[in-house]
């Protein structure tokens, strides 16, 4: 019987050290959590999130505030994706790509490639200006001791 536990430990260990994106994936079920409704405003009962908000353009309470932006939404999207994919975390875009002022990442952290969501809106403001909403989340855990926060603060102080 300890044989058998040992073995199965060993193949798991393997699993993690080689392929730890389908370690997670068969421990947790799919790394991306899905589209984020930011018109629901609707957060998490564990701090393992974080919210980044243009003023006004939020339903909830963002742990980050945004600037105001002089770019179209579209712009905005195109200016933000090249910064999501060109960050220290690995990123996928995990949407169909189908909304132009909508996009959707599976980030994963550096080391133990954790994977998180990352959902990035940009909204038309009256005066023809663009606002941002990115509201980044955990798929494992109860706490990201700061990283949801820490990630959008580096993105928002690369735009």
């Amino acid at each position: 019987m300890t044989a058998i536990f040992l073995l199965l430990l060993a193949g798991l260990l393997v699993l993690f050290a080689f392929n730890r994106d389908a370690f997670w994936e068969q421990i947790a079920g799919p790394a991306d959590l899905g589209p984020y409704d930011f018109t629901q405003g609707k957060r998490r009962s564990v701090p393992n999130d974080a919210l980044a908000c243009t003023p006004g353009v939020c339903n909830s309470q963002p742990e980050v505030a945004l600037a105001v932006f002089d770019e179209s939404p579209e712009a905005l999207m195109r200016r933000v994706t090249a910064i999501v994919m060109a960050g220290p975390e690995s990123a996928l875009r995990a949407d169909d790509a189908s909304n132009p002022a909508h996009a959707r990442f599976v980030i994963r952290t550096r080391l133990l490639r954790y994977p998180d969501t990352l959902d990035v809106e940009a909204a038309p403001l009256a005066d023809g200006r663009s606002g941002l909403r990115l509201y980044s989340r955990s798929k494992l855990g109860r706490n990201d001791y700061g990283a949801n926060k820490a990630r959008l603060e580096a993105i928002a102080g690369r735009l």
